[in-house]
């Protein structure tokens, strides 16, 4: 009998069971902790977009690029140091309006009365001052890549039918 359990045991130790196990443990656990932190910063820093070690994803949703990114772009960008923020770097922020843009620093200033960072921000012809001037408190994060379009599929893999069809 004891013969019969060893063998049993053998046999559900197949390829099937390992990969199952792999993608419980190397899957779903991760983005079990990913969503919980996620939701965690949502919380705790409502006025912040979550982060993904670092990184923040952002959909570009503006019909009028000013050459740094175009409609449907997925943009990703690094959260770094204040102090490391150079012109011509590609930035994501807060505007006035609580959205987030991107665009190229054109020049970097000291403010005297809170020793914050402003950065003046190279926009597009009908953008408000909202955009042009930004302080470091609503900076988002560096540009380290875009993807053309992505952010279109990612728009369209969120609609509700799509995803019952899935």
């Amino acid at each position: 009998m004891k013969g019969q359990t060893k063998e049993k045991r053998r046999k559900r130790i197949t390829i099937g069971f390992i990969l199952k196990k792999l993608i419980y443990f190397g899957v779903f656990i991760p983005l079990v902790i990913i969503t919980t932190n996620i939701g965690y910063q949502l919380l705790v820093y409502p006025d912040k977009v979550p982060n993904i070690f670092g990184y923040k994803f952002f959909m570009m949703m503006n019909e009028q690029g000013d050459g740094c990114t175009e409609y449907g772009d997925l943009v990703f960008t690094k959260i770094i140091d204040i102090d490391e923020y150079q012109v011509g770097d590609v930035v994501a922020f807060r505007n006035g309006m609580n959205t987030v843009t991107v665009h190229k620093i054109e020049e970097i200033n000291t403010s005297i009365a809170d020793n914050t960072k402003i950065f003046t921000m190279q926009t597009i012809e009908n953008e408000t001052d909202d955009t042009k001037y930004v302080r470091e408190m609503h900076v988002e994060g560096k540009m380290v890549s875009r993807f053309s379009n992505l952010g279109i599929v990612v728009m369209i893999a969120q609609d509700p039918l799509v995803l019952l069809l899935m």
